[in-house]
């Protein structure tokens, strides 16, 4: 792979060789073969030496792979939905628990089931006038 003829030692190697007669292939992204003078690409490269990407190769390269973990994918959503559903639960138990222990210290009593559909329920006017007259009647027992 010498720019000069043979039998001569190379001042310089034609570009994607090097060694001292200039045997040695040089590729970007793969391996020299053992066997030939040439390279043996990692995908999705091509090319003499490894060095050109194609549009095809790079697409099925991508696809191949999202085709491979694509179920990983879908089997770690299930913990983490079940982990967020259990946090929300979470928080609304120590929300209205938080709330409960605040009317307590004020002297205030409160029905802990009304308390809760207070705080976590979407509330019309006439659920709300009559969560007021149960904490009301409580206050007064």
């Amino acid at each position: 792979m010498c720019s000069w003829p043979s039998g001569r030692r190379c001042p310089s190697c034609i570009p994607g060789y090097y060694g001292e007669y200039c045997e040695e292939i040089h590729c970007v992204h793969g391996e020299p073969s053992r066997l030939e003078t040439k390279c043996e690409c990692e995908d999705p490269y091509s090319g003499t030496f490894c060095d050109e990407l194609s549009t095809k190769r790079v697409y099925s390269y991508y696809n191949r792979r999202t085709y491979l973990l694509g179920p990983l994918g879908a089997l770690s959503l299930i913990p983490m939905c079940a982990l967020y559903m259990g946090c929300e639960y979470m928080a609304k138990k120590r929300r209205v628990k938080r709330v409960g222990e605040m009317l307590g210290g004020q002297n205030i009593t409160v029905d802990q089931e009304v308390l809760h559909h207070l705080l976590t329920k979407k509330v019309s006017e006439s659920n709300l006038s009559m969560g007021e007259r149960r904490i009301g009647s409580s206050d007064r027992a």
